[in-house]
């Protein structure tokens, strides 16, 4: 690495209504070695599969109204974080349902992920993504989860889910004994 700070902007670009933001391995490494990057950063997992494994993740925000994945990146296996939880938690009714539903179909798993960010949570979302193709970590907070595993359940109840949350004695007896 060269003495001179390096220039964190991404790469921007456009392809039929789609948008890729690149960064490079260096932009990566500048990221990771940040102090906001702690070795316990939930994030790390990701940039550090972005950078080492070819995997694309996107962000899906509430104001989306449309989302395609840009040509370039298909093919690589893809993490899609469904961010319901910034400043504040709306549930899925916040969200363009096409969106959701684009969001949904081919992943390998779910996780409806309410409870505090762990970087365990998001290797594991990491893992299926590379493995299977296509992931998705639905962030939200315990008020919505629910509503969340009712949405996924309606429109995608072939896919296993996982909901990490700190409600555990909600579900006590939704679960069967190992």
């Amino acid at each position: 690495m060269s003495d001179h700070p390096v220039d964190l902007t991404p790469k921007i670009s456009h392809d039929d209504n789609a948008c890729a933001v690149t960064l490079s391995r260096e932009q990566i490494d500048a990221h990771l070695a940040s102090p906001l990057f702690t070795p316990a950063s939930h994030f790390r997992p990701v940039y550090e599969a972005v950078r080492d494994s070819g995997l694309a993740y996107a962000m899906v925000l509430s104001g989306h109204r449309q989302y395609r994945r840009p040509k370039k990146l298909r093919g690589q296996p893809l993490l899609l974080i469904v961010g319901d939880d910034l400043d504040v938690a709306q549930g899925p009714t916040a969200f363009n349902e096409k969106i959701l539903k684009w969001v949904l179909r081919g992943a390998a798993s779910v996780i409806i992920h309410a409870a505090a960010p762990k970087a365990a949570h998001y290797a594991g979302a990491v893992k299926i993504a590379l493995l299977f193709q296509k992931s998705v970590l639905i962030e939200t907070r315990p008020s919505h989860e629910v509503e969340w595993l009712k949405f996924v359940g309606r429109h995608a109840p072939e896919i296993p889910n996982l909901v990490i949350t700190p409600n555990s004695a909600q579900w006590q007896n939704e679960a069967g004994t190992a």
